[in-house]
C-alpha cells in the first residue's frame, strides 16, 4: 500500500507500506497505530515527522517492535510508543541510535533497545561510529550485538564521538567489546555500567560491572 497522506486514527496492518513524500501526523492526541507484521519503507531523504502531542504507537509485533535498518530517529522523537512486542522494542545500528525515544520500550517480551555494530549484526547495521552520536538514558537498558568501534583510523574521516549519558547500562552479547579509541562521557558525579561478557574500559572477562565516573573514559 502507498501512503500519499495521512489522516490521525490510522492504523497501519500487516504488509508492505510505502511512503514516497514526507508525511506529518500532528495535532494533540492525534495518533498512527502499526501493528505486528507491518514493514513501513521510507523513500530516499523522506520523513514521517510526528508532531509534538500526536503518537505514533507500534504494538502486537511478534518480533521487534521497530528495526531501523541503516536509518534514524530525530533526536527528541518522544512521540514513539512501543508495546506488546514478542522480542527487543527498538533495534538500531550504534552509530545511528541517538534519537531513540525515552520511555518508549517497556511491556515487551525484551525490555532492553537492541544496537548492532560491527561483528554479528543484521539488517545492514555493521558500522562503525564515524559522526558525534549520544546514547541517551532511555529508563531500560541497551543491549550490544557486536563489537562498537568509534572512528575508523582513516586521515579524510571526520573526527568521531561516541557520547553516553550517565545512569546508561550496556550488556555486550559474548564476544563484544569497545575498540580502543572509544570515549564515553557522562555526568559528574554519576555513573555509567556496562554489565556482561565484555572488554571495554579496560576491563577484560566476565560478568563484573565496568563503571564509568563523570568526565571522559577510553576503552580499549
Amino acid at each position: 500500500m502507498v501512503h500519499a497522506q495521512l489522516a490521525a486514527g490510522e492504523t497501519w496492518g500487516r504488509g508492505i507500506h510505502e511512503v514516497p513524500q514526507g508525511l506529518t501526523l500532528s495535532g494533540a492526541g492525534a495518533t498512527l497505530t502499526v501493528t505486528g507484521c507491518a514493514e513501513v519503507r521510507l523513500g530516499p531523504d523522506v520523513s514521517l515527522t510526528v508532531e509534538e502531542g500526536a503518537v505514533l504507537e507500534v504494538k502486537g509485533s511478534t518480533g521487534l517492535g521497530v528495526a531501523l535498518v541503516g536509518a534514524r530517529l530525530i533526536p527528541g522523537s518522544d512521540g514513539l510508543t512501543v508495546t506488546g512486542s514478542g522480542a527487543f522494542p527498538l533495534c538500531a545500528g550504534v552509530d545511528l541510535a541517538d534519537g531513540l525515544p525515552r520511555g518508549a520500550s517497556t511491556g515487551n517480551a525484551r525490555n532492553e533497545v537492541l544496537l548492532q555494530s560491527l561483528g554479528p549484526a543484521a539488517y545492514d547495521n555493521a558500522r562503525p561510529v564515524l559522526s558525534q552520536v549520544t546514547h541517551r538514558d532511555l529508563g531500560v537498558p541497551y543491549r550490544v550485538a557486536g563489537i562498537i568501534e568509534v572512528g575508523d583510523s582513516r586521515p579524510e574521516s571526520p573526527e568521531a564521538t561516541l557520547t553516553v549519558e550517565a545512569g546508561v547500562t550496556l550488556r555486550f552479547e559474548r564476544g563484544g567489546r569497545w575498540t580502543a579509541g572509544a570515549r564515553a562521557r557522562g555526568a559528574a558525579g554519576r555513573q555509567l555500567g556496562a554489565p556482561g561478557r565484555a572488554r571495554g574500559a579496560g576491563h577484560r572477562g566476565r560478568a563484573r560491572d565496568v563503571h564509568l565516573g563523570g568526565g571522559r573514559a577510553l576503552g580499549r
